[in-house]
């Protein structure tokens, strides 16, 4: 009995922890664009999981080094974007974009 429930641990954990990666464009601060294989975003996730084909090593890219990402997958297209923060002047009535990023924001796009 204990080694059934612990088989049945085994399998689940094998289960989540394999992370499902979607085929992704990265644009990159620098104008530059990786083209592969990354892991779906969180809005506040520091790094981002990105592999250039099935078979090769993860890479972990600092989020601040993105300026977008698409993924592709299941037929559908999503768009993560960075978020800024944007402010108002009560004087004057402008809005102003801080430097500061807020994380990314994910939206679908059909294709």
């Amino acid at each position: 009995m204990k080694r059934i429930i612990l088989l049945a641990i085994a399998v689940l954990f094998t289960i989540t922890g394999h992370a499902k990666f979607s085929k992704a464009v990265l644009y990159m601060e620098d104008g530059s664009t990786k083209k592969g294989f990354a892991e779906m975003v969180e809005s506040y996730d520091s790094k981002v999981v990105f592999k250039t084909d099935e078979e090769a090593k993860k890479e972990k890219i600092a989020s601040a080094d993105i300026k977008k990402i698409e993924f592709e997958s299941d037929d559908k297209k999503y768009v993560a974007e960075r978020l800024y923060a944007t402010t108002a002047n009560l004087l004057t009535g402008k809005f102003s974009r801080s430097k500061k990023r807020c994380g990314f924001i994910l939206s679908m796009i059909k294709m």
